[in-house]
């Protein structure tokens, strides 16, 4: 049996890695799809559970293939394929471009094993949760002409995200046990 460089692998091991890497990306897909469709309207953004699955898919998949995956998952919405919650040029585009970094935030400390406590994931999720809606905030201020960005844009969204975040802080560390037995 060959021996790829790569890792000290064999070629059907990495056949079956890549096979593994494949599911996953498609699984994150999926994911950010069907979370974008769970929302509570309102106005001008939805709250959905696409920050959630961001934050997730970030601190599960590492930086390279999180932002993989959520920059196809943008590209396939914005190509004009039904992921997006309200449709790609709304209101809520600068959350979306918010996924990139949030995304990457949450695999670069996943990957410097930061998320595998519940205050590491925490700081981490909070930290993210902040670069999309710097992102989103921005890009609705243009919207808005400048007037109540906070009241329609942030604040009815703080609480969910507490919640969000809350939620994968206590979950993380028992998905890093559970795949690193």
């Amino acid at each position: 049996m060959q021996t790829n460089i790569i890792n000290n692998k064999t070629i059907p091991n990495l056949q079956h890695d890549l096979l593994h890497v494949g599911l996953a990306f498609i699984f994150g897909i999926l994911l950010l799809t069907v979370s974008s469709y769970i929302s509570i309207p309102f106005f001008p953004v939805p709250l959905t559970l696409q920050t959630a699955a961001v934050l997730f898919l970030g601190m599960a998949f590492g930086w390279r293939m999180g932002v993989s995956t959520v920059s196809t998952y943008l590209l396939l919405g914005f190509i004009g394929t039904p992921v997006f919650a309200i449709g790609a040029f709304s209101p809520s585009i600068g959350y979306l471009l918010g996924f990139l970094p949030a995304v990457a935030i949450c695999g670069i400390a996943a990957d410097k094993e930061l998320t595998r406590t519940i205050v590491g994931a925490a700081i981490t999720g909070l930290i993210a949760n902040v670069a999309i809606y710097v992102c989103g905030l921005s890009f609705l201020t243009i919207v808005l002409a400048g007037q109540h960005v906070l009241e329609f844009g942030l604040y009815p969204f703080v609480f969910g995200a507490c919640l969000k975040v809350a939620f994968l802080a206590l979950f993380m560390p028992l998905f890093w046990y559970r795949f690193l037995k």
